[in-house]
């Protein structure tokens, strides 16, 4: 196995990690009262802060120090950036073919796809880009 492929997969372990802290914390929030949005904030903040730390620790534990505030910016960046890119794809997959609004794990699964391409791409290109491919 190649140590791109083994990144990849971690990159995608972390996601999934990711996910579950952004849905357990989106979850306590709200059964404490908290609005959808506010808790959706904080819970994605968290899940992105989570993912940070267990990517430049495990994933691409390899790369060079940088600084790490200016790390951290430009990945929670990337991160948001992949969000739109999620919504946009899951938005336009369910408006040009309704039949999909039946089964929203379809484009759900496409946009994640094509989000976690590019997140992993950006990370590694413009974050970890000193590590070996």
């Amino acid at each position: 196995m190649t140590q791109s492929f083994r990144r990849l997969q971690r990159f995608a372990l972390v996601g999934a990690a990711g996910f579950f802290v952004d849905a357990g914390i989106l979850t306590w929030l709200m059964g404490a009262g908290w609005s959808i949005l506010l808790a959706r904030l904080v819970s994605f903040s968290m899940a992105v802060t989570a993912t940070w730390l267990l990517n430049r620790s495990w994933t691409f534990q390899d790369s060079s120090v940088v600084v790490v505030g200016r790390q951290y910016a430009l990945y929670t960046a990337i991160q948001v950036l992949g969000a739109l890119i999620n919504l946009s794809i899951f938005t336009l997959l369910i408006t040009l073919y309704v039949p999909f609004r039946d089964w929203p794990w379809i484009p759900l699964g496409a946009a994640a796809f094509f989000a976690l391409a590019f997140n992993y791409v950006a990370t590694h290109r413009l974050i970890f880009k000193n590590t070996e491919s």
